[in-house]
């Protein structure tokens, strides 16, 4: 595999807040014996100096700023209208955000739809997973009504609006009412999402995942993780973040190849920790180093790309052959998993 550099970077997937307002079962963040939030996770924003120094028209020109978190919600940050405004005066080609979309206010949804507006390729995607009888089952916390005023308020004052639509068994019914409210309500597109994750609710309200993903499936048929690591190492690998030219960047302002290897730092797994153990605990912190550093970086410049070649090196981090095996669905054109149907 080629190294990642920044100008072959088109996404920067960015986690600006490790804050949210929603305790959805299968999340990095949520504890599934409590359903809160994991203690080890501290709650932290990114500064709006940080962000702007960081990324300024140098490091964002004609690239994609994607607001989607990993472990918080964007719109939980303490001024991310601020952060709106640096985006939409910048040389991004176009950025967009991520949300449940259950908190703040309609004003602050006018705000944000006056700020994205200037921008026809900028838009919000709503992570609704059902109607008001369902999508509480799965994106907890969230409140019909609160969301239902935040929606108006957006696409009133112009904003563009994208339905992101999980499709479980207790809400797979509802896709055709789901298309019918979502162009009443005027989104421009709805995504509905085909995926391994799924809940199922007991007497006392609890939530839990009910159906192994694709990787945890094959991993079952192994009696010993160690037979199983062994097993993933003899698999090719093809790097889904350098395929589709992104990175992953935290709400702590480390940069990571992908959301795979950065949701094992809260908790903080032994994966993570052997790379802390070989580089130092700030090796790809945003905070001691450039974009362009952390990336010539000899993890990222040389043992990165060495092991996507060779997954049997004693360097590999086990979450790339882990996560894309080509045996495995992620690294498959994206349409042959998500099907994208417009209104």
């Amino acid at each position: 595999m080629q190294r990642i550099t920044i100008d072959h970077i088109y996404y920067y997937n960015i986690d600006i807040t490790s804050k949210c307002n929603a305790g959805c079962p299968d999340c990095a963040r949520t504890d599934l014996k409590t359903g809160k939030k994991i203690k080890e996770l501290p709650l932290q924003d990114w500064s709006v100096e940080n962000f702007k120094n960081i990324f300024n028209n140098k490091t964002l020109n004609k690239k994609c700023m994607v607001f989607n978190g990993v472990y918080g919600d964007a719109l939980a940050h303490y001024d991310f209208l601020e952060i709106a405004e640096h985006c939409s005066r910048s040389t991004l080609e176009n950025w967009k955000v991520h949300t449940n979309g259950a908190l703040r206010s309609p004003d602050f949804f006018k705000d944000l739809a006056d700020i994205q507006k200037t921008n026809k390729n900028t838009y919000t995607v709503f992570s609704i997973d059902g109607l008001e009888d369902t999508n509480h089952i799965y994106r907890r916390f969230c409140i019909w009504g609160k969301l239902m005023e935040n929606i108006e308020a957006f696409i009133k004052a112009g904003g563009k609006a994208q339905w992101d639509f999980l499709v479980f068994d207790h809400n797979a019914h509802q896709i055709e009412d789901v298309k019918k409210l979502s162009k009443k309500l005027g989104f421009a597109d709805i995504r509905i999402k085909h995926t391994n994750r799924n809940v199922f609710q007991d007497k006392s309200n609890d939530v839990y995942p009910s159906e192994l993903n694709s990787a945890e499936q094959i991993r079952k048929k192994f009696s010993q993780k160690e037979d199983y690591n062994n097993w993933a190492k003899e698999q090719k690998i093809t790097c889904f973040a350098h395929k589709h030219q992104q990175v992953d960047i935290g709400f702590d302002m480390k940069l990571w190849p992908c959301c795979w290897i950065y949701d094992k730092d809260y908790p903080r797994q032994k994966c993570n920790q052997e790379l802390y153990d070989r580089y130092g605990e700030n090796f790809n912190s945003l905070y001691y180093h450039s974009i362009e550093d952390v990336l010539n970086h000899t993890w990222f410049k040389e043992h990165l790309p060495m092991t996507i070649d060779n997954p049997k090196s004693k360097l590999t981090h086990i979450q790339c052959p882990n996560m894309c095996q080509n045996v495995f669905k992620v690294n498959k054109p994206q349409e042959k998993w998500v099907s994208y149907e417009a209104i």
